[in-house]
């Protein structure tokens, strides 16, 4: 089964779970134009039929994965085109789960928070949303005092904090932020994009093999610092 098909089908299942209200929150047109992005044009999603409580995912490769649920809180199936049971998801207002077709969990969550879990049991993604730095943030990855709306994104060796700084000037952030990473052991580094312009600054560093890029924006007198961290090609 296609990877990637899973990956939609699980989002789907959610979906229909009562995690997202998608025709609410997105359209349904928008959702399945996403998506398609996110996966680069690799699946196509139905949600024709999405009223009833049924999405329909196909590859390009020829799988396809069909999904029924009541849309409130009731379970969700994920089934492939043989008829085999590939993930059941369920939840409510506290939070979501998924199992695969072994039984397995493989995804835990609730609305500002989720934990993707690979075959061998491994953390494989995970975000955080809220205004407290989220407890998983690597310490090398340092936030200023006074930030808000966290968020927290990791995803394999790729690692993303976002915080906002309220009533501040973009080049005092920016560079308190800058003087907290290499505090941490971050130096500049030469490689990768830069930019300064009136309302957004992107600087680069490096330290050992991981590289990570600092990106400040401003809008309506608050600032917005954005780090994202990986690993330095070879």
């Amino acid at each position: 089964m296609n990877k990637k098909i899973l990956l939609v089908g699980a989002t789907a299942a959610l979906i229909l779970a009562g995690c997202q209200n998608i025709e609410e929150q997105l359209g349904a047109k928008m959702a399945e134009g996403l998506i398609n992005s996110a996966t680069g044009g690799e699946v196509k999603v139905n949600f024709d039929d999405l009223k009833n409580g049924n999405i329909n995912v196909t590859a390009k490769d020829g799988g396809t994965l069909s999904l029924s649920g009541d849309g409130t809180s009731g379970g969700v199936k994920v089934i492939d085109s043989s008829g085999k049971t590939m993930m059941e998801a369920s939840g409510d207002e506290k939070g979501f789960t998924m199992k695969d077709e072994t039984g397995k969990t493989v995804v835990t969550g609730n609305e500002n928070s989720m934990t993707v879990s690979g075959s061998d049991g491994k953390t494989t993604y995970k975000s955080d949303t809220g205004n407290t730095r989220p407890v998983d943030a690597p310490a090398d990855l340092p936030s200023l005092d006074g930030a808000n709306n966290f968020t927290y994104l990791a995803l394999d060796s790729m690692v993303s904090l976002i915080f906002k700084v309220d009533n501040s000037d973009l080049k005092t952030i920016c560079n308190k932020e800058t003087a907290l990473l290499m505090a941490a052991g971050w130096k500049a580094s030469s490689s990768g994009f830069s930019m300064e312009i009136e309302d957004s600054i992107i600087t680069n560093y490096e330290m050992g093999q991981n590289m990570v890029s600092l990106s400040c924006n401003t809008y309506e007198g608050n600032v917005t610092v954005a780090l994202q961290k990986t690993k330095k090609s070879n």
